[in-house]
């Protein structure tokens, strides 16, 4: 992207754009033909080019190395299926390095994918770096016999050393077995903690005395231990008059621990030190030559463990802080819904797994100029943070749309009840007239086909299911033929463009799928395509859900088999509230029911872990007249 084509973002774009620039991530799109045609600073450097000599370039041009491998494989293979696969593998020259590739299939459908990969290099030089110096261990005790035994055991705990994935894990091995088949009495493992001083583990041989009062010290401490993690140099103390010579603390030390005999080695990685490794003897000890191999070597060993496991903390808070970073944007475009009269609201997001997926579903709700409530759900095609921009460009107009227009239908003098077919119980139906000549009967219809018209009009090039609702304003009591019916039940009218269909839950905790004869196209396929509005009773105490696919779609069943797992779990939640929050003699129970927690246990029971794809959640209920009640426990 140039400077001048990013001046000519809207400010969602542009936010999308600053993302992907400062993710520490790297981020690259091949279209159909393999040309690059977006980069990110971190593809740059991890492509080893600047983005003028990327763009516009083929793939197997730039990288001919990669041609017959299993990354063209891979790469072809999802711009084929579209489905996403995600594989670690040796990037051969020029590069000459290990990546972990996320490939994504283009959203747009022209062939094309998107890449985001990590430089994982470090790790597998480590991982091999340690297999080298478990190597050499093995050999060496191949080679002295005197020490066989002892280095062979010395092998084996530094073979346990390459699975440790924590540095309190680490400690416990090498404290725990290292020293002891070192054939020390005891030791302690020095590493800087959050704070920047030190702490030390020793282990239990060393008395729970020692343990408490070298727990934790400072980063200054004239300890043997700390000075070597200080400078790098390693300490030997065989006697206590070399101890007493080198620090008068030593006397402590030798009173806490009873150990008269100390060897102290740097922990050292690529000239880093990263702390330091100490070995004690009950009697004064002068190390042989062999010994002070093993302990080289075992101390190599611990090096790159603990090096390899900050490494791999590292990456996993960069995964994080991405994560976070995605799930800001996608809040940022995002509004607390409004409380109209009469009217309970609740909403809730919740995003993917994957720390790169910012996806494309959204809700909205606000009071119209004519006092009813406006709902919408809606859910682009996509998970990144194109769908996230181009989301953020249909609910901005959707909403000036939907807030301008007059939604009040044309009277015919029936009620909702006289329009509902026989087939089609408590759901009425009114068709749309030709999208160039809106059919004021149905008006939601209209706003949609406005949207799309709009959309493309305005270049914003997106596929995307939408439910637009309008809650009609509770009846003035003071209308003429207003009665206690019209005061208790309101009318919901909505259009649904390819969306899965709305739920009612009524107050006696059954539901209801509003689905319609015919499912509208969704928006981007047609501009002319005809879209219906339906309508139907909103009785007090009665909640209305919208929602997105990522609550009920899940690898392996059905959406039959999803919807209904849903309608099974609003009817526990409703069940369960008639029973346990209903105050004796006020009105129906159903209407006690807390809108927040029916929503935080749909979304606990159908989504307890974060998903493969966002979940978008918008549930309404209405109250009666003569009394309300609280959004939430």
């Amino acid at each position: 992207m140039t400077a001048g084509s990013e001046r000519d973002l809207t400010p969602v774009e542009r936010q999308a754009w600053q993302l992907l620039r400062t993710m520490p991530v790297g981020f690259i799109a091949w279209d159909a033909d393999w040309r690059c045609n977006g980069v990110n600073p971190a593809g740059e450097r991890s492509c080893g080019r600047s983005r003028e000599e990327l763009l516009g370039r083929s793939l197997w041009e730039i990288f001919p190395a990669v041609v017959g491998t299993e990354f063209e494989t891979v790469y072809r293979r999802v711009a084929r299926l579209r489905k996403p696969e995600n594989i670690e593998i040796y990037y051969p020259e020029p590069l000459c390095r290990w990546l972990d590739i996320h490939v994504i299939g283009d959203i747009e459908g022209t062939g094309g994918v998107v890449a985001y990969f990590l430089d994982v290099t470090e790790r597998h030089e480590i991982l091999e770096r340690e297999r080298s110096i478990t190597r050499s261990l093995l050999h060496a005790s191949a080679e002295r016999d005197v020490a066989a035994r002892q280095a062979a055991t010395l092998a084996e705990v530094s073979l346990a050393l390459t699975s440790v994935d924590t540095v309190e894990a680490l400690e416990a091995v090498v404290v725990g077995q290292g020293l002891a088949t070192l054939g020390a009495d005891g030791g302690a493992v020095v590493s800087p903690d959050e704070t920047g001083n030190w702490r030390i583990t020793l282990n239990a041989a060393l008395g729970e005395r020692a343990r408490l009062t070298y727990s934790a010290v400072p980063y200054d401490s004239p300890l043997p231990s700390c000075w070597t993690a200080r400078t790098g140099r390693r300490v030997l103390l065989p006697t206590v008059a070399s101890g007493h010579a080198f620090d008068p603390i030593m006397a402590d030390v030798y009173a806490d621990t009873a150990r008269l005999g100390w060897a102290v080695l740097p922990l050292t990685v690529q000239g880093e030190v990263l702390g330091s490794l100490a070995a004690a003897w009950v009697d004064e000890h002068e190390p042989s030559a062999s010994e002070l191999d093993l302990l080289d070597g075992f101390a190599a060993q611990c090096a790159q463990a603990l090096h390899r496991i900050r490494a791999t903390q590292q990456e996993r808070q960069t995964a994080r802080e991405v994560r976070e970073l995605a799930e800001a944007l996608q809040l940022a475009l995002l509004t607390p819904p409004p409380t109209p009269a009469g009217l309970q609201i609740e909403v809730r997001y919740q995003s993917a797994q994957d720390a790169a997926r910012v996806g494309g579903d959204w809700y909205d709700a606000f009071e119209h100029t004519d006092g009813s409530t406006v709902l919408v759900i809606g859910d682009v095609t996509g998970h990144d943070s194109t769908a996230a921009a181009k989301m953020a460009q249909l609910r901005g107009l959707l909403r000036t749309l939907a807030y301008t227009a007059d939604l009040t239908p044309v009277a015919d003098g029936r009620t909702p009840a006289d329009q509902i077919p026989a087939s089609q119980p408590s759901v009425s139906h009114v068709p749309a007239g030709g999208q160039d000549h809106p059919d004021r009967s149905s008006p939601l219809a209209a706003v949609l086909s406005a949207l799309e018209h709009t959309a493309a009009g305005l270049g914003v090039d997106a596929l995307a299911t939408v439910v637009l609702v309008r809650v009609e304003a509770a009846a003035d009591p003071g209308d003429s033929g207003s009665g206690a019916d019209s005061l208790r039940t309101r009318t919901v009218h909505w259009c649904n463009a390819g969306h899965l269909p709305p739920i009612l839950v009524h107050a006696d905790g059954s539901t209801e799928i509003l689905e319609t004869a015919r499912t509208d196209l969704l928006l981007g396929f047609d501009t002319h395509a005809d879209r219906h509005d339906h309508s139907a009773f909103l009785p007090p105490g009665a909640v209305l859900l919208l929602y997105t696919d990522g609550l009920v779609e899940r690898r392996g069943t059905s959406l039959d088999e999803g919807l209904d797992a849903l309608r099974g779990v609003l009817t526990g939640l409703a069940t369960e509230g008639l029973t346990t929050e209903s105050p004796a003699g006020e009105g129906p129970a159903g209407e006690d029911i807390a809108l927040a927690s029916l929503c935080d246990g749909v979304l606990a029971a159908m989504a307890p872990r974060t998903g493969e794809d966002d979940i978008a959640l918008l549930a309404l209920r209405a109250t009666p007249p003569h009394r309300s009640f609280p959004a939430g426990p």
